[in-house]
């Protein structure tokens, strides 16, 4: 090739010109025009695909779908439930309770009216309880959320939560400490008319979002098996 700056003839591989030192190779220059149209394209096929997340869409879809709304209650109330008592005994004079959490602590990290009984696993499993109340919170959304509303398995995906809650749930009653608390509560609630323990409003919290979420599904699948037929 030949230098455009001295006219020195320079082999082909070179990207400076050896006597002057001048580039060979011009830098590719974007005009104002051409970056203006790619930009354009850009928020065209944004406009085409939509936003990542439709919220009107979930909101209208809230107001006018039992299924949404059974579903968006479900993930709430599992949420929610590990940081509601699940154990307690209360008399006339003292009360005693604990969540999941209190569970997994240690008697003496907790307070005087916890009923701690330093079970870690079911600390754990209150963490995974959370993890999957999240789940369930996009699955019930998955219509409104671009990558996931073409996928045709998502109706069944969407009952995997449903089997999560089952498995965590008969984890948490075969930790030998914890379901002996439960009958040992239990039992002395129903030995005394001034007492009254065993499972608290975490566990039928726990219970009932997952029947809510449990019916969405069901609804959910009907609606798509009824379209595509």
């Amino acid at each position: 090739m030949i230098c455009k700056n001295c006219g020195k003839e320079v082999p082909d591989t070179e990207q400076y010109c050896p006597e002057c030192s001048a580039p060979l190779i011009e830098p590719v220059v974007i005009s104002k025009a051409a970056a203006e149209k790619s930009l354009e394209k850009k928020k065209e096929d944004a406009e085409i695909l939509g936003p990542a997340f439709d919220f009107s869409g979930y909101i209208n879809r809230l107001a006018g779908t039992p299924a949404a709304v059974l579903s968006l209650l479900g993930a709430l109330l599992v949420y929610l439930a590990p940081f509601f008592r699940w154990i307690y005994i209360s008399g006339n004079e003292f009360y005693e309770k604990a969540n999941l959490f209190d569970v997994g602590k240690n008697a003496e990290k907790a307070g005087k009216d916890i009923l701690a009984l330093g079970q870690a696993e079911i600390g754990r499993i209150a963490v995974f309880i959370l993890v999957t109340a999240v789940a369930m919170l996009v699955f019930s959304a998955y219509r409104d959320i671009r990558s996931l509303k073409d996928n045709k398995l998502m109706p069944f995906i969407a009952f995997v939560p449903v089997i999560a809650l089952v498995i965590l749930l008969v984890l948490a009653l075969r930790n030998d400490r914890f379901y002996s608390a439960i009958r040992q509560l239990s039992a002395q609630a129903k030995g005394s008319p001034d007492l009254k323990g065993g499972l608290g409003i975490g566990f039928y919290m726990y219970i009932g979002g997952g029947v809510c979420y449990l019916a969405a599904c069901v609804l959910s699948l009907m609606e798509y098996l009824k379209n595509k037929g």
